[in-house]
């Protein structure tokens, strides 16, 4: 937003939500996504993530999930399963969410070896760059095959359009000017967009629309 506060969501695969048998569309809840734009009136991830705490203790998401509010000084992670809530504040240090419950861990879809290996996998990447992550290191995390093209790397595309990363989205947030905030977004699965020349685009806060 113009405060230089960013979003991320991800759907959670818990052991409630998978005996629910939800739909595609109740998996990747609309809600979750309206929560996460509506967080974005506010002026700090802090109050961006207190918001959809509150929201959430009212009304939980269809399906379990987690909200991920930065700005240019500190991260706040938000999951949520249902009724219960945890939020995690991240200051100096790395973070990140597959689609695998961390402060929740108790309620994980049993088995899920992806959702484990992804987290464990971004950990030690974002890890090794000790704090001095560069653009390109960052398409380069979001492109990773570990072992192959299958569930254990970052990237999980496959052939066809039913590939489970269709895209990814980088956000660089300038503190001291919010306005020049740049958002890079890959026009498709990562490891072939961030590559072509006219696969990616980069957006600015202060563009003309």
């Amino acid at each position: 937003n113009s405060h230089g506060v960013a979003v991320g969501t991800n759907y959670g695969y818990s052991a409630a939500a998978q005996k629910k048998s939800l739909s595609a569309v109740e998996k990747f809840a609309g809600d979750r996504a309206q929560i996460a734009r509506d967080a974005l009136s506010k002026k700090t991830a802090l109050e961006a993530a207190q918001y959809a705490a509150v929201r959430l203790l009212k009304q939980p998401m269809a399906s379990s999930g987690m909200l991920e509010f930065a700005d240019s000084e500190e991260v706040y992670i938000v999951e949520n399963v249902y009724e219960q809530i945890a939020v995690k504040k991240v200051k100096d240090d790395v973070d990140s969410r597959s689609n695998y419950l961390v402060l929740l861990d108790s309620l994980n879809e049993p088995g899920n070896a992806s959702c484990y290996c992804r987290y464990h996998r971004t950990q030690k990447l974002l890890s090794q760059l000790q704090g001095k992550g560069t653009l390109e290191d960052f398409k380069r995390i979001s492109m990773d095959h570990h072992d192959g093209t299958g569930s254990v790397g970052i990237c999980r595309h496959t052939d066809g359009l039913d590939s489970s990363t269709q895209s990814a989205a980088i956000m660089e947030l300038n503190g001291s000017d919010p306005q020049k905030s740049v958002i890079h977004i890959a026009l498709g699965k990562p490891c072939n967009a961030w590559r072509m020349d006219d696969g990616h685009v980069s957006i600015s806060m202060d563009m003309k629309r």
